[in-house]
């Protein structure tokens, strides 16, 4: 919404929680958080599925922290370190 005002499109957040309406008439467009009725149910769910979001960065040669708990900072970046040389 910070950058919609300053790009001087009007919007209403259409409740407390995150459905913002941007613009007014035919070209309008809610959306929620980052998605938009453009966003396509497969990139939705996708990206809901860390395993397989993780696994087709991997393949595409773009390095990421696979799916782990770790409880310290320390230990986060020893993580990301063992698994990606």
């Amino acid at each position: 919404m910070d950058e919609a005002g300053r790009r001087g499109i009007s919007f209403l957040r259409l409740d407390h929680y995150n459905p913002v309406q941007l613009g007014t008439g035919k070209h309008q467009r809610r959306i929620r958080a980052s998605i938009s009725l453009e966003t396509g149910f497969v990139a939705v769910e996708t990206v809901d599925d860390e395993q397989l979001t993780c696994a087709m960065l991997d393949d595409a040669g773009i390095r990421v922290s696979h799916p782990g708990e770790v409880f310290s900072p320390q230990k986060a970046v020893a993580s990301v370190a063992s698994k990606n040389p």
